[in-house]
């Protein structure tokens, strides 16, 4: 509710650490993300950030039946690894610059 993303370096920037976080009408899908280059990609994930000018991605990915979500780093188009489970914690995770965000 306080900030849209990284509107303000979005598309071709980024901040001190190489994140970088998507305005709302940027989110996508895995999906479209991928269209060109795989045919296998992440189900039911939507992409809200990159490292590094698309090194890699961070995506929520939701469970099927819609009652819960998992936050994970995406490497390559069909590889999701989990991170947590919380928003909370992933924002703690990215403002205290926890390795965990980098290890796939």
């Amino acid at each position: 509710m306080m900030t849209n993303g990284m509107a303000n370096l979005f598309p071709n920037e980024m901040d001190d650490g190489g994140f970088l976080f998507y305005p709302l009408q940027e989110l996508t899908t895995s999906e479209e993300e991928f269209e060109k280059d795989s045919i296998n990609f992440v189900e039911n994930c939507i992409i809200f950030a990159e490292y590094m000018h698309k090194s890699w991605w961070y995506g929520v990915r939701f469970s099927k039946f819609g009652d819960s979500y998992e936050i994970g780093l995406i490497p390559t188009a069909d590889k999701f690894k989990l991170i947590t489970r919380n928003l909370g914690e992933f924002i703690y995770l990215y403002m205290n610059n926890s390795s965990i965000l980098y290890e796939y």
